[in-house]
């Protein structure tokens, strides 16, 4: 923990000093502009723009005034956003060799809600439920877990954008038989899938879950595939 707050913490003022945006700017003869990225130049024929709002116009060299570049300010407001997730997966039990021996891979479903705190974080709540097969055809053991996590990512105006995240809660193990209240940690990683313009997304995430008892600590890594969907849209003009 010791050495996470740092990284935490400089990567708060990192993603702080990119709150600025280069980006190109075509002034239109007409009086428009056009603010984005330009993506092709045939010469002396057109120019392609991706606008700040997802568009993509393709403008004849007739009808450019000029072409600039400008410094664009993002404020956090207009970027803040609340998630949801829905996912099912796939679970293996590690570390741990008679949790391995006596129970097989199995199955998860996650459900969460993450709100953006700051450029780049949001704070995610997550509820997931894993069930593991016995090795012995016997009853299954599975567990609840609800766990607060920290997401560090940079979802952008990207088709595919990675995350990671870390945190840690409650885990309720082996409900099929009793209740046993434990700690536990987690961290990971994903990536998402644009599937319509920012607002929702496929992702596959890939967690380390460790639970806190008095004997050998229980290690499980689910893997999930999901989708992500978001409250608004980017508001940026075009």
């Amino acid at each position: 923990m010791k050495i996470l707050l740092p990284i935490i913490f400089v990567f708060i003022l990192i993603t702080d000093s990119h709150s600025q945006e280069v980006v190109d700017v075509i002034h239109l003869r007409n009086g428009s502009v056009l603010k984005g990225t330009i993506i092709e130049r045939v010469k002396n024929v057109s120019v392609t723009i991706k606008t700040l709002g997802g568009n993509t116009y393709l403008v004849k060299k007739i009808a450019i005034k000029k072409i600039t570049r400008e410094t664009l300010e993002i404020p956090f407001d207009k970027k803040s956003r609340i998630f949801f997730f829905m996912s099912i997966g796939y679970t293996v039990p590690a570390a741990e060799p008679d949790f391995r021996r006596t129970n097989l891979s199995g199955y998860n479903i996650n459900f969460a809600g993450a709100y953006e705190f700051h450029r780049d974080l949001a704070l995610r709540l997550d509820f997931q439920y894993n069930n593991f097969p016995s090795e012995t055809g016997g009853s299954t053991f599975s567990l609840l877990a609800l766990k607060s996590e920290l997401m560090i990512y940079s979802l952008k105006e990207l088709a595919i954008n990675p995350y990671a995240y870390i945190g840690g809660g409650g885990y309720l193990v082996d409900v099929t038989k009793e209740f046993k209240p434990r700690l536990g940690a987690s961290f990971g990683v994903g990536i998402n899938f644009r599937l319509s313009k920012n607002r929702l997304y496929l992702y596959a995430e890939t967690q380390v879950n460790y639970i806190f008892q008095d004997g050998p600590e229980k290690v499980f890594l689910p893997g999930r595939i999901g989708i992500m969907m978001t409250n608004k849209l980017f508001s940026r003009e075009d």
